[in-house]
């Protein structure tokens, strides 16, 4: 549905989406694993917080970027790892719930959207 309203809008904008093989596979060579969370791992840290119960923060926050640093390290050490579709779905939910945690704004809400629709980091907007 939002990839025919970005053609809409601008036909120009090239749209890729995690629900079509074609797509997943061009979203695999243009951004590494390792740049998914790398860049899961900055806007985690980067986004600021409104949630202020210490037990939602730890669970929703604190062991999603656990995860993410457990996959990054795995991934750096040559171990053998799940699918690239699996861990970018590990990624993804990781980011919402931390996301989701902190109580983000509108605008953070649009750029978790815009990377799980498919668009890639370069949408991002800090």
């Amino acid at each position: 549905m939002l990839k025919n309203l970005v053609r809409e809008i601008s036909p120009n904008i090239e749209v890729l989406s995690l629900d079509r093989d074609l797509d997943r596979f061009e979203l695999g060579r243009r951004f590494s694993i390792r740049d998914w969370i790398a860049c899961s791992l900055s806007l985690a840290v980067s986004t600021p917080n409104a949630n202020w119960n210490e037990d939602e923060y730890r669970k929703g926050v604190i062991l999603p970027v656990r995860r993410l640093e457990k996959l990054l390290r795995n991934l750096e050490s040559g171990s053998s790892s799940p699918p690239a579709s699996e861990q970018r779905q590990e990624i993804l939910e990781c980011i919402c719930l931390v996301l989701q945690t902190k109580q983000v704004s509108r605008r953070a809400e649009s750029n978790a959207r815009a990377i799980e629709e498919g668009s890639g980091w370069s949408s991002f907007k800090p």
